[in-house]
This record gives C-alpha cells, structure tokens and sequence, in this order.
C-alpha cells in the first residue's frame, strides 16, 4: 500500500491578498492594452457592449444592439 503524505503551508489569507493587490491591476492593465490593440485592428463594423452599462440598462442596450444589426422596432 503507497501513503501520499502532503506538508501544506498554512494558509493567510493576508498574504493571499497582499499577492492579490499586486497581482491584479497589472493583469487589468495588460489585457486592456491587449483589447485596445486589437479593436484597433478591427476593420469592419464593431458594437461594443461593456457589461457595467448593459446590466444597468438593459432594455436600452439591447435596442442599440439590434440597431447595429439593422433592426428597429
């Protein structure tokens, strides 16, 4: 019979934020850097939907959506 035996580090969660904190705000930074490259590069007809604005008004940005489609109603 094999054992498995695991020594785990405690967990902090201090210190799991403080990783965090540093973390983040570059990933943030990059992947935007990211998107705005390549909508730059996007030639053709875009409809961008940020979700902030989308859940607040939902109704409203859904019109929008199907006019950039060529709908109306």
């Amino acid at each position: 019979m094999r054992y498995l035996i695991a020594l785990l580090k405690p967990f902090s969660f201090q210190h799991t934020a403080t990783r965090w904190a540093k973390w983040y705000p570059d990933f943030i930074k990059k992947w935007r850097n990211h998107a705005i490259f390549w909508l730059k590069q996007y030639e053709k007809p875009l409809h961008v939907i940020i979700y902030k604005d989308f859940t607040a008004d939902v109704r409203n940005r859904l019109s929008d959506l199907m006019y950039f489609f060529g709908y109306t109603f």
